[in-house]
C-alpha cells in the first residue's frame, strides 16, 4: 500500500490499481519528462476527438475522422492547431505513428479511430500506456536505436 516500496523498473504498469500511488507514495508517472506529458495529452485528445466526432455525426457510415481532415477537426474541437512539427515530425500520419497504441488509421480511406472504447470506467489507462511507451523508447535508446528518441520542441507555458 502507501508505505510499500516497489521495484519501479519491474512494475507491470497495466497491473497498477492506483496511478497516483504505485507504492511508497510514488505515482506511476514519476519518471515522465515533458515529451511524455505531451504524448499522453495527445493520446487523450485524439481519443476524445474520435469518439466525440463519431457521436456528433451520428452516422453509422462515418466511423471516424479521415486522416486529412484530422487537423481541421482538432482545431474545431480543441481551439488549437495540431502541429506535427512541434512533435518533431512532418505529417499528421507520422505523428499518429507515435500513438499507434491508442489510435489506428484504418483502410484505404485512412480513417482515424480510437482503439479504446469511449465508455471506459477510468482514464488511468492513458498514464499506463504512456509509461509503457516511455519504457519502450528508453530500452530502444539504450540499445542504440536513434529513432527511439522523441524530437519535440518544448513550448513555453502561456501566462
Amino acid at each position: 500500500e502507501g508505505g510499500a516500496v516497489v521495484d519501479f523498473d519491474r512494475l507491470d504498469v497495466f497491473g497498477v490499481e492506483d496511478v497516483l500511488d504505485i507504492g511508497g507514495g510514488r505515482p506511476l508517472f514519476s519518471a515522465f519528462e515533458y515529451e511524455d506529458w505531451a504524448m499522453m495529452s495527445l493520446r487523450f485528445e485524439i481519443y476524445l476527438l474520435t469518439h466525440a466526432f463519431r457521436r456528433d455525426v451520428n452516422d453509422p457510415d462515418r466511423v471516424g475522422v479521415h486522416l486529412e481532415h484530422l487537423p481541421f477537426y482538432y482545431q474545431k474541437y480543441f481551439k488549437k492547431a495540431l502541429n506535427p512539427k512541434l512533435y518533431g515530425v512532418d505529417s499528421t500520419k507520422e505523428l499518429l505513428e507515435h500513438i499507434r497504441d491508442t489510435i489506428a488509421v484504418i483502410g484505404k480511406h485512412q480513417v482515424v479511430q480510437a482503439m479504446l472504447p469511449d465508455d471506459m470506467e477510468s482514464r488511468n489507462v492513458f498514464a499506463m500506456i504512456t509509461e509503457e511507451s516511455r519504457r519502450d523508447r528508453s530500452r530502444r535508446a539504450s540499445l542504440g536505436e536513434a529513432s527511439a528518441a522523441l524530437r519535440m520542441s518544448q513550448q513555453p507555458v502561456p501566462g
